[in-house]
């Protein structure tokens, strides 16, 4: 197969659309006639020794030059897919497939993912240098570790942690993408495994428990914790402190962060038994 220029292979992208050959002229940077699209599609079939341009279009997608969107093969096109939900695209699994290998080879890693067969300079429109490794944070140390010991889901983590169950699974795709771990090839499971064992191999993690910053609250914290106990509505409770009703709601908020307890909702016995929750810790650990 001949490869296709970028011209080419946008105006048989927007054939792929139902475009017609008039309509793809218009759209082409920069514009041209009905003929000069034509004449474009013609290169098009005749690189993939196709029969007519519907054809071609199948024989692209397939092979992955072009994709549902024009920006297929790159990075934001393979997000796009996983937000929404979609089947990857060939071009956005062989770009992703491209991206993940070419930063284990610049991390000196070993790479275990082969490049796509059909994977060239022909699959899009843009390719997008994958930045450089970040190390991990304590809390994604924290994550992998808790995952190492026993926990099987990002729930387990979040319970183990003291937090919610979406913060784990966003702080795991950073972790993902910190390390080069194409979670298509793996697997929820297996990208989690995976994650662990590239952290030890590269002394990332060793196993033990990280240790966790030591609990505190201030003074004022205190009080309007204690105060909160009495099942009092925040706008008495700020006027208790000369504050306003959404700084005491700010206030009970870093302390529920600072003890880790989770979001339970906005019913009054949920949010009692948050603060009652957030006492308990607290008397637990002496800061009362």
């Amino acid at each position: 197969m001949q490869e296709l220029t970028d011209r080419q292979r946008t105006a048989l992208w927007l054939r792929a659309q139902g475009l017609t050959a008039e309509a793809i002229g218009r759209r082409l940077t920069p514009p041209c006639k009905a003929a000069g699209a034509q004449d474009l599609l013609h290169k098009t079939m005749k690189a993939f020794d196709a029969a007519d341009s519907a054809n071609a279009v199948f024989r692209a997608m397939a092979s992955g030059v072009i994709g549902p969107y024009q920006d297929c093969g790159t990075r934001k096109a393979y997000e796009r897919h996983l937000r929404r939900v979609e089947v990857t695209c060939v071009a956005c699994r062989i770009g992703n497939t491209e991206r993940v290998t070419g930063q284990r080879v610049r991390a000196g890693a070993h790479s275990d993912v082969e490049p796509h067969p059909a994977a060239g300079s022909n699959r899009g429109w843009k390719n997008v240098r994958p930045r450089e490794k970040l190390p991990l944070t304590i809390t994604h140390r924290r994550i992998l570790t808790t995952f190492d010991a026993g926990a099987s889901t990002s729930a387990e983590v979040g319970r183990a942690l003291g937090v919610t169950d979406g913060h784990v699974r966003r702080m795991l795709a950073d972790i993902y993408d910190r390390l080069g771990i194409d979670t298509e090839l793996h697997g929820p499971a297996g990208s989690r495994e995976q994650a662990v064992k590239i952290a030890r191999e590269r002394g990332l993690i060793d196993g033990s428990p990280v240790p966790y910053p030591e609990i505190s609250l201030t003074d004022l914290q205190c009080r309007i914790l204690v105060t909160a106990q009495g099942d009092e509505s925040l706008s008495v409770i700020g006027k208790k402190f000369g504050m306003s009703r959404s700084m005491a709601a700010s206030h009970l908020s870093r302390i529920y962060l600072k003890l880790g307890v989770q979001r339970q909702g906005r019913h009054a016995d949920r949010q009692r038994n948050r603060r009652k929750e957030a006492f308990d810790i607290a008397l637990a650990h002496n800061l009362l």
